[in-house]
């Protein structure tokens, strides 16, 4: 069986197909609740509705974002968990590639706004039924997303709050085979924020210090505590 997870941003969503994507068991929830608080009861839920055990499944297939820093994290943690404990590949693709389906155009610009008037921009080119990544998924200015739009005839510019991607996107995606995928192990899939965490910001903005000298590892340091240290 595969499994698709979608925590990215107000839908959160897990999906079970078998290998021919014909019996499909879905479920779904909103952010009204906690991703974390739910995504363990409902994977439990979804693979007692399919008669399966988790070591049944072959594979996972990962909205990597542009998302919510904190619905990323929930699907990382249980995504890549799961791919290690159980052995099996992850097959990443991110919510920029799933907008993309708006437009039947060639060539397609995607954007989404970020925070602090920044965009999230990737562009894509369709050749022989595939669907190819012609500038990578970044972020962007208002001038540089200008620039970018000169480029494209079709251009995808959508809020994430109007197209929060859902689990069953995911499937129609994968379903049109418009790119080959390729399987990473958990340690090689990297999410796309659309904002760090507070912690990180207010550590880049220097109101966060780490607690230990810059010119000595955290290992030493935790050394150096313990054993009272010189």
């Amino acid at each position: 069986m595969i499994l698709f997870v979608e925590t990215s941003g107000k839908l959160g969503g897990l999906l079970l197909a078998d290998p021919t994507l014909q019996k499909i068991f879905q479920t779904q929830w909103t952010d009204q609740v906690s991703h974390s608080e739910t995504i363990t009861h409902e994977f439990e839920k979804i693979i007692s509705q399919a008669s399966i055990e988790p070591k049944d499944l072959q594979k996972i297939i990962l909205d990597v974002g542009p998302g919510s820093f904190t619905g990323l994290r929930v699907a990382f943690g249980f995504a890549l968990s799961l791919s290690y404990l159980l052995q099996i590949p992850i097959l990443e693709f991110n919510s920029l590639e799933l907008a993309s389906l708006q437009s039947s155009a060639e060539q397609i610009l995607v954007s989404f706004p970020a925070i602090k008037g920044n965009h999230y921009v990737a562009a894509y080119e369709r050749k022989n039924g595939e669907l190819i990544e012609i500038v990578s998924p970044q972020s962007a200015t208002d001038d540089e997303l200008q620039n970018f739009s000169t480029q494209f005839r079709s251009h995808v510019s959508t809020s994430l709050n109007a197209h929060w991607p859902k689990v069953e996107d995911m499937l129609t995606f994968y379903r049109q085979k418009p790119r080959v995928f390729q399987e990473k192990s958990w340690n090689l899939v990297h999410p796309l924020y659309l904002r760090r965490s507070q912690a990180e910001e207010n550590l880049s903005r220097g109101l966060l210090k780490p607690l230990y000298d810059e010119s000595e590892s955290e290992v030493e340091h935790s050394n150096k505590e313990e054993g009272g240290g010189s």
